[in-house]
């Protein structure tokens, strides 16, 4: 009887793969219901960002999305 070692570590492997990539989806899902947002870009210091119904303050980080409409 031959027996295949490899199919063992191949299929844990591929299993633990699976669950990372399913649980990095949720949590994203989660972090934009939540407002949570990561910025990876040089605009602002690398993070995370929550959006926030407040009145604007000195030194606040402001976003803005400018209209989809003609000519801005």
């Amino acid at each position: 009887m031959k027996v295949n070692f490899m199919k063992k570590p191949i299929k844990i492997l591929a299993i633990s793969v699976l669950a990372v990539s399913v649980s990095l989806f949720v949590l994203s899902i989660g972090f934009q219901i939540s407002g949570i947002y990561i910025n990876t870009t040089p605009s602002l210091p690398v993070g995370f960002y929550k959006v926030v119904d407040e009145p604007i303050l000195s030194g606040a980080y402001v976003a803005f999305c400018p209209p989809q409409e003609c000519g801005f």
